[in-house]
């Protein structure tokens, strides 16, 4: 049995885990709050990993797998200087020498829209295709593509992909910070999600809360039916750039979007070839994505 330890790092929260590698089980998991100051962010990760490995004894990890935001040079284990970052110390941070130094066993770093994509093909519902795409729909988008069980580049390339143009110029759509108007991010985002709603209904309503309302409410319906049109559009980019077998939506948005998935499929009319088909799946592993894909860096 090989065993590696998982981080997924985000915002808010870190998520931690012990995995079995050979079956994608996670031993033994916990949330921790990401501290975004250097010396506690890593004293908050080495007593969380303590915690963990003191549950499992007997259980000797080979390694540990970091899921972060933003584009990440694997040869030096840094996170770009260009990235921007939820961590005020995070662009340029040399994250895998820290971690290693901190853990004392062997650490890689990898995007975490890339982990999650991985962590879906080798153990999730992407198992049984050859080539994987993930969106995760939450505060922003993140887009990572596997294909035949591996990450397909080097580094973290995908890091801005969701960021392509959806909008058509005249809807009212806000400047993204990535400086194109009607970008996917910038309009299928469950925050740009949230936002419709409180132009909307003029108060805070949550993309939950919008889903719920689209069986009944008109205006709920109407901010779902644009959503869901611009979302396809942004899909039908990606197959003509990755032909991908199956596209797998996570995130805190696909939840709702499961019972829009005929209407989404129906949608995605691009083909690369005459006999082309492509599948519309929903993350099977949910929040543990993360921790998977990081872990199996080691396999």
């Amino acid at each position: 049995m090989c065993y590696a330890l998982g981080a997924d790092i985000g915002g808010t929260r870190t998520k931690l885990g012990l995995v079995e590698l050979n079956t994608g089980q996670v031993l033994e998991s916990m949330v921790l709050a990401t501290e975004k100051e250097e010396e506690r962010f890593l004293s908050c990760m080495l007593t969380g990993v303590q915690k963990i490995t003191e549950k499992i004894s007997g259980k000797k990890n080979i390694g540990a797998g970091a899921a972060i935001s933003g584009y990440v040079h694997h040869q030096s284990g840094t996170i770009d200087m260009s990235s921007g970052s939820f961590i005020p110390f995070f662009p340029g941070y040399p994250i895998r020498d820290k971690l290693e130094e901190l853990l004392k066993i062997p650490c890689e770093v990898e995007n975490d829209a890339t982990a999650a994509s991985y962590g879906e093909a080798l153990y999730g519902i992407g198992k049984n295709y050859e080539r994987v795409l993930m969106l995760t729909l939450g505060t922003g988008i993140g887009v990572g593509f596997t294909a035949y069980k591996k990450i397909s580049w080097a580094n973290a390339l995908m890091h801005r992909a969701g960021h392509i143009k959806v909008g058509s110029g005249t809807e009212r759509n806000k400047e993204c910070y990535c400086g194109i108007d009607g970008c996917l991010e910038g309009m299928c985002s469950g925050t740009a999600l949230e936002d419709k709603g409180r132009e909307e209904y003029g108060r805070v309503i949550t993309a939950e809360e919008l889903f719920a309302r689209g069986k009944e409410d008109l205006k709920a319906k109407r901010i779902i039916e644009e959503y869901i049109g611009n979302l396809c559009t942004g899909l039908n980019q990606y197959i003509y750039l990755y032909a991908p077998d199956v596209i797998v939506l996570g995130g805190g948005v696909a939840k709702g979007l499961e019972r829009y998935a005929e209407e989404l499929t129906s949608r995605l009319t691009a083909k690369v070839h005459a006999n082309y088909q492509v599948d519309i799946r929903f993350s099977e592993l949910k929040e543990k994505a993360g921790i998977l894909g990081s872990a199996a860096l080691f396999l």
